[in-house]
């Protein structure tokens, strides 16, 4: 109960709700960037990498809200 309670907290804190929102912008930033060939030649494991982390945000984000 009271790891429910804290997951409950985490998802309700200001500072939380800003987090997965600019997860979500930096996310729509990356796609952009993946779409330009010569920055993916350059970068792309970089970028590769940024979206992975991205991914385990929203997987962790869906993880505290269940």
């Amino acid at each position: 109960m009271h790891f429910i309670r804290f997951c409950d907290q985490i998802t309700r804190h200001p500072f939380y709700e800003r987090f997965i929102l600019g997860t979500i912008v930096f996310a729509g930033i990356l796609i952009g960037l993946e779409t330009s060939d010569g920055l993916k030649e350059r970068y792309g494991e970089i970028l590769h990498a940024l979206d992975q982390v991205v991914l385990g945000i929203f997987i962790c984000e869906a993880i505290i809200k269940l």
